[in-house]
């Protein structure tokens, strides 16, 4: 993960592990349930929140977050590699807008995008 002052943006190749995802996911891979084979949503969700926030610190230094929404697309294969890339969009005092979007290593599928 780095911050891109130009850009205010800081893009981030992740790779979603196994351990991670077992984690915050039930029931374990082996459930006969589609869901077991995909990253949990909550997670998705920290992931981007640090995401973000790396580039809300180097704009306006510590912050919280007060508002994060995200529309799931498509789902996250475990094991998956994917790109986050978020960028800082406005300043406005205190607050900082943001978008951040979760795609996959090649670019062909967008899962996630969040504001």
């Amino acid at each position: 993960m780095f911050y891109n002052e130009a850009e205010k943006r800081t893009p981030t190749l992740t790779r979603i592990l196994w351990f991670l995802g077992s984690l915050v996911l039930l029931p374990p891979l082996t459930s006969p349930l589609p869901s077991s084979r995909y990253t949990h949503g909550g997670c998705i969700a920290t992931i981007i929140d640090a995401t973000v926030g790396t580039g809300i610190v180097h704009s306006i230094g510590p912050a919280m977050t007060a508002n994060l929404n995200i529309d799931y697309q498509n789902p996250i294969p475990l094991g998956s590699t994917v790109i986050i890339d978020s960028r800082v969009e406005k300043v406005d005092g205190r607050k900082v807008y943001t978008s951040c979007q979760v795609r996959s290593h090649d670019d062909a599928v967008l899962h996630n995008k969040a504001t």
